[in-house]
């Protein structure tokens, strides 16, 4: 096993300063990464991406462990915690110490895909982000296109969407879609499909 660094945010700042339940969860999901991803991180950081690489034990485990519903108020299966941010913040620095790509995925997850949907409306929230609370469904994000990179200003982003009716049609192209091939499948794991897509 590689010996890792020093924790930073052990160095820089007290818990003092952090309310009781951003405490309550670093802890957690500090014994949550030494237990469950530590053992695997370097495997799962050397694999290609692929769907068939997704860490979907790591996935489900966040999940039992209620990982995926910091962020998120009581109405769309979340935690309500009154700073969620604050814990939102600390899992993803007790993840990422541990292993870059499961912080990722969480980010990705919870942040990123979690976050945009929570400005949805009441049907969106309930369709799409209540199960990826639970992890019954797997966020993903894009934002770069080809000619665009990470400039997302819209002098530069080309892709629109276009109201049709009761409908958007987008156009455009991404590129670098974190998930994309692992997203909004059914994750449980089913004996008559073990892969669960």
């Amino acid at each position: 096993m590689l010996t890792r660094p020093a924790r930073m945010m052990d160095l820089l700042y007290h818990e003092m300063m952090l309310p009781e339940e951003t405490v309550s969860i670093r802890k957690k999901a500090r014994e949550f990464a030494e237990r469950e991803i530590a053992p695997v991180a370097r495997e799962i950081a050397l694999k290609k991406e692929s769907k068939e690489s997704f860490p979907r034990d790591i996935f489900h485990k966040l999940a039992e462990e209620g990982f995926f519903k910091i962020p998120f108020p009581v109405e769309v299966g979340g935690l309500g915690l009154k700073y969620p941010v604050a814990a939102t913040v600390v899992t993803v620095e007790e993840l990422a110490y541990v292993s870059d790509s499961i912080a990722a995925v969480y980010d990705v997850h919870c942040i990123l895909a979690g976050h945009a949907l929570l400005c949805g409306s009441n049907r969106i929230q309930q369709t799409f982000l209540r199960p990826m609370t639970t992890a019954e469904k797997i966020g993903c994000f894009a934002t770069t296109e080809p000619n665009a990179s990470s400039d997302l200003s819209s002098r530069s982003v080309e892709t629109m969407g276009t109201r049709k009716g009761d409908k958007y049609i987008v156009s455009g192209q991404k590129r670098f879609i974190t998930n994309s091939c692992v997203a909004d499948y059914v994750t449980a794991p089913s004996t008559a499909n073990p892969a669960g897509a």
